[in-house]
């Protein structure tokens, strides 16, 4: 399969052939990327390229994924072959998305909505961090929520979700050419 990968002695992206990754756990699932999102966290592997246990010069990157299931670990019980999912990976993992299939712990999947793939791999990484930053840090619903940079990818999603838990007042900041008016 053709992939992007990182030579960390050189710094630098790589394209390659690799071998069709191995499902090495129980739970994981090979899938067939269709889209990939490139997150922040992908562009500055430079700086967190030490936390990945022996990494080497066919480690994949790309965490942010849309793609099909093409095979599943004897413990996946709900997933099969032919759903179409998204996830967040594992940047600790050598098996992203830059490459035409990766590898997921099937435990960490979200059913792939019915939108374009290239859409769909945008979402994961912003959407999860709003969700946990007002979930699991604010504990909302609260009756009043100010997002910093409202109109960028995290903000967007912050919006929506405080929208969605019923938060009565939201105020939200970007910049003059970013300029959001919600209303209720």
């Amino acid at each position: 399969m053709k992939a992007i990968t990182y030579s960390k002695d050189r710094d630098r992206f790589v394209t390659q052939t690799l071998p069709l990754p191995p499902i090495k756990s129980p739970y994981d699932v090979r899938v067939k990327v269709h889209a990939v999102g490139l997150n922040p966290v992908d562009a500055k592997i430079h700086h967190w390229h030490t936390m990945v246990p022996d990494m080497d010069d066919q480690f994949v990157g790309g965490l942010d994924v849309a793609g099909e299931i093409c095979a599943v670990g004897d413990a996946v019980t709900d997933w099969k072959v032919g759903d179409y999912v998204l996830y967040h990976g594992d940047m600790r993992r050598a098996h992203g998305g830059f490459a035409e299939y990766s590898i997921q712990d099937a435990r960490t999947l979200i059913a792939h909505s019915n939108v374009a793939s290239t859409l769909a791999a945008a979402t994961p990484c912003a959407g999860w961090t709003a969700y946990r930053a007002l979930v699991d840090k604010l504990h909302v619903p609260h009756n009043s929520l100010l997002i910093m940079g409202g109109a960028g990818g995290v903000g967007s999603f912050a919006l929506q979700l405080a929208r969605r838990f019923d938060v009565e007042t939201i105020i939200a900041t970007g910049s003059a050419e970013s300029t959001i008016i919600c209303a209720r």
